[in-house]
């Protein structure tokens, strides 16, 4: 078998030349081309991924919000039952179950009062979430500790009737758009207005379409704003 040899080549050859310059191919078969159903379930399936995406980053947001409620009703209740010369709180987490245990002074030693009995932090899964809300964990007796402080006023967007009104607000997207966007929006505008939470549910389908084409005019002008502001 001999070895390959360029120059033997026809493309290489002096006399071919331009022999191959008006060479194509044909066109791919049409059958090579997406399928029209197939295209569809393609479309259902982006859409739904969009539903998802909208939904986990609602979900995500109450995960966090329910962590910051369960520590600040902490907070409440330490200011009233808390020993007087407590400083920080201690507490125990395992199998994901954060409870308190213990209260510590401004030395660091762990006073000898109970605490309050069975009071678990609610949404509070793994150490990331209680690094992030400012526990420190403490190498020698392998607990975490916090600091007592003022609690802060509840959020208004926590409350029973705010989150129903959130629920409305999903509502009304599925009733026109589907994957989230519309639901997201109004939920966060109900959540701090009771006016407009309220009147959210008696919306009629001709009104509700009127939202979206507004909600839609509103999002391609704030595009154009985030593209213009990119490109300046």
């Amino acid at each position: 078998m001999t070895t390959f040899n360029e120059r033997l080549h026809p493309r290489g050859q002096a006399a071919n030349a331009g022999q191959f310059a008006a060479k194509s191919n044909d066109a791919p078969h049409a059958g090579l081309a997406a399928d029209e159903s197939t295209s569809r379930f393609i479309a259902i399936a982006d859409q739904h991924d969009r539903a998802e995406w909208a939904a986990r980053m609602e979900a995500l947001q109450w995960e966090r919000r329910v962590r910051q409620a369960s520590l600040e009703k902490f907070m409440a209740l330490a200011a009233a039952h808390a020993p007087s010369d407590a400083t920080h709180a201690i507490f125990d987490e395992e199998s994901g179950t954060v409870e308190l245990i213990g209260w510590q002074n401004i030395a660091g030693d762990q006073l000898d009062e109970e605490p309050f009995d069975g009071h678990q932090l609610m949404g509070f899964e793994d150490s990331h979430h209680l690094r992030d809300a400012g526990f420190e964990f403490d190498d020698h007796s392998f607990r975490w500790v916090i600091e007592l402080r003022e609690p802060e006023a509840a959020r208004r967007d926590l409350h029973e009737s705010a989150v129903n009104w959130g629920t409305d607000a999903h509502y009304i997207d599925d009733r026109v758009r589907g994957d989230g966007a519309l639901g997201a929006f109004l939920s966060g505008v109900a959540r701090r207005s009771p006016e407009i939470g309220v009147s959210l549910a008696q919306l009629t389908d001709q009104q509700v379409a009127s939202v979206n084409r507004d909600f839609e005019a509103f999002t391609s002008l704030m595009a154009s704003k985030i593209r213009g502001g990119v490109q300046g």
